[in-house]
């Protein structure tokens, strides 16, 4: 519902295919540098390469499909072309169903191989998919880094200020297809800010566990901090995605420990967004 309208009509490949037929094959090359270079205004970049290239004389349905390209591929990185693409579909999406459109989560392939240890930055794995291996808490009165006493009575855990959180969860995205996001990095993430559904990464067990981060526009990311309907749909989407929530083993009684909140209202008309 959310992604461009070409995908859904055949005859805009065939518009889509002619751009790149005459553009010697770069439309691909186009967004890309856009999404290297981290333009402040990425999409009228794009529309401004296509003008450039064709001048006037191409069929305008060109355009067409390739704005609604453009709008995809860059609204994976920058987030204010996706929101805008969104609001453009929908004008009269509530905030739940805004929420849902944009947020973006790792896939469960992603959390199952940080459990085994395939994948995540300290091996081996762990079963709470901790990217880090429950390695580092939240503590903003501290520089990063940091060794101190966490919630949990353990020692030796490093603080951080969701620096690390941002990383793990977008360097998790980019593993769900490695043909779609090859060569990218997690800062081509603009205008995009890590937020823990739980919101409670005072826990190492959960601070970069992934089931417990999301990818959300920095616009709306203030949803899940003061919003508890947003966080309620966030914390069910978690556990209905992922068949799973990180548990602290290290306390039985961590005041972290988290509860699974009642399924939402109209929770399954709600559509997600897909990564592609």
């Amino acid at each position: 519902m959310y992604r461009a309208s070409f995908i859904f009509n055949s005859s805009y490949i065939t518009y889509l295919n002619s751009v790149d037929n005459n553009n010697h094959y770069q439309t691909a090359t186009w967004l890309n540098d856009i999404i290297i270079n981290k333009s402040k205004t990425p999409l009228n970049d794009a529309l401004d390469k296509f003008d450039y290239f064709f001048g006037p004389s191409y069929n305008t349905r060109w355009k067409v499909a390739f704005k609604d390209l453009a709008q995809v591929v860059l609204g994976l990185f920058y987030a204010n072309v996706w929101l805008e693409l969104v609001l453009a579909k929908k004008s009269n999406i509530n905030l739940l169903e805004l929420l849902a459109a944009c947020a973006i989560f790792a896939d469960k392939s992603v959390v199952n191989n940080v459990i085994s240890g395939y994948l995540g930055s300290n091996n081996p794995g762990n079963p709470f998919s901790s990217w880090d291996n429950c390695l580092r808490v939240r503590n903003n009165t501290l520089p990063s880094g940091t060794y101190f006493t966490t919630i949990c009575g353990i020692t030796s855990r490093r603080s951080d200020n969701n620096t690390y959180a941002g990383r793990f969860i977008k360097t998790a995205i980019l593993h769900y297809n490695p043909h779609i996001f090859r060569g990218y990095s997690y800062r081509c993430f603009t205008d995009y800010m890590a937020c823990h559904i739980w919101g409670n990464p005072t826990c190492p067990n959960y601070y970069s566990s992934i089931p417990n981060l999301v990818l959300l526009p920095s616009a709306i990311g203030g949803l899940t901090d003061y919003f508890q309907p947003a966080k309620d749909l966030l914390r069910y989407r978690s556990v209905d995605l992922f068949g799973r929530l990180p548990q602290c083993t290290i306390n039985p009684v961590c005041p972290e420990n988290i509860i699974i909140p009642s399924r939402p209202k109209n929770y399954h008309s709600i559509i997600w967004r897909k990564i592609i």
